[in-house]
């Protein structure tokens, strides 16, 4: 299978005059651009059927959420958005890139991930998640922060993200190493940060920044193969799921072998539901989902040496 790999690059225009904020180092300084991949062609692949996804234009280095030389608590939140990501499935790693060569420790480290439809971040922490749940993906005693600068900082984490809502990243630590370590944030037009020194607290206060980060999403296979326009035009695939019958159509032009899949955001298969040899034409099956759990699918279709694809949403 010829596996085609996509990239999305959030890039605004870097400008000489960089507006300080509070936890800015140095914010006079102008950042060279060489340190930063200036196209696709500088991106690679994480691993087979993984994109890397880099989100925003680097400003200057910042110290919050990780100021442990004046805090010893943080509660800190970050918005991107789904235009900025554009790519469904796993994200297997987060990273943040560090402006210095700084590292510190951090203690009762908490790292959450949440779907919110949230477009700017509001000083009450909770009303940011817009009713969904966060989901922990990191929780560990202690955590070395930082790093070389200039050099991905990678956290591998497990969040499955469906493409269609924006998201919300959740940082929580409690005690530290007395140690400053500044990340590369960015420059917005509405507040994409909120933060308090109290890993508890309930309301914080608000910027106009987001940070410089790469996301490595899992794809689910295929997906990547074709756009689904052509996939549409060329083999009419089409799938829906009821929430009470879980029923699937789909067309095939030509008599053959025909292997219908399912998999899940992360790119694991859960259900064969057809694989033999059928006529032509429109075909209509019941998809059994009493056992399976409300999220974002992938159905994979081959038939006649060609593969569809279809992304759906399961509720029921």
């Amino acid at each position: 299978m010829k596996h085609v790999l996509s990239f999305f690059i959030a890039l605004c225009s870097m400008v000489s005059f960089i507006h300080a904020v509070e936890g800015d180092v140095d914010p006079t300084h102008q950042l060279d651009n060489d340190y930063f991949p200036q196209s696709i062609s500088d991106f690679q692949s994480a691993s087979r059927d993984t994109v890397e996804v880099i989100i925003g234009t680097p400003v200057t280095g910042n110290v919050i959420p990780f100021w442990g030389a004046s805090y010893n608590a943080a509660r800190f939140q970050v918005l991107f958005l789904q235009s900025e990501i554009n790519t469904a499935g796993d994200i297997v790693t987060f990273s943040f890139m560090p402006s210095s060569n700084t590292v510190g420790t951090y203690n009762s480290v908490r790292v959450y991930c949440c779907a919110t439809g949230v477009m700017q971040l509001s000083s009450t922490f909770d009303l940011n998640y817009a009713g969904n749940s966060p989901v922990e993906v990191m929780n560990v005693p202690s955590l070395l922060v930082g790093g070389s600068a200039n050099v991905w900082m990678d956290w591998d984490i497990s969040f499955p993200y469906n493409n269609i809502d924006n998201l919300l990243l959740e940082i929580r630590w409690s005690g530290d190493g007395g140690s400053n370590v500044a990340l590369f944030r960015t420059a917005e037009a509405v507040p994409r940060r909120a933060y308090a020194w109290d890993d508890n607290a309930s309301t914080g206060s608000l910027q106009n920044t987001s940070n410089y980060v790469k996301l490595a999403i899992s794809t689910p296979p295929g997906i990547q193969e074709k756009p689904v326009e052509n996939e549409l035009a060329s083999f009419g695939f089409a799938a829906f799921v009821n929430p009470s019958q879980g029923l699937i159509s789909y067309t095939t032009s030509s008599p053959g072998e025909v292997l219908l899949e399912a998999y899940d955001a992360t790119g694991r298969l859960i259900a064969t539901l057809v694989n033999k040899v059928q006529p032509a034409g429109v075909k209509t099956i019941n998809w059994d989902t009493s056992n399976i759990a409300n999220g974002v699918y992938f159905l994979r279709l081959e038939a006649q040496d060609e593969i569809a694809t279809r992304k759906m949403i399961l509720v029921k």
